[in-house]
């Protein structure tokens, strides 16, 4: 039904196979395909000095006037 190769997915769906046997192998395909996932260095992270100031929601804001 399915073949993993390079992490590369292939899927042939065939007649008569269940919603749910699909369901099910493409999510243990997407779990494959984010374990071997190569790594992304640190050094490409966005860094910042401080830690960005939360919003507030709309109707919590102050007022000034």
């Amino acid at each position: 039904m399915a073949e993993l190769r390079d992490r590369s997915v292939t899927i042939e769906y065939f007649q008569g196979a269940s919603h749910h046997a699909m369901s099910e192998f493409l999510c243990l395909a997407i779990r494959f395909a984010i374990e071997t996932r190569p790594e992304v260095p640190s050094t490409q992270h966005a860094t910042r000095s401080r830690p960005a100031r939360p919003l507030r929601p709309l109707g919590m804001q102050r007022v000034t006037g």
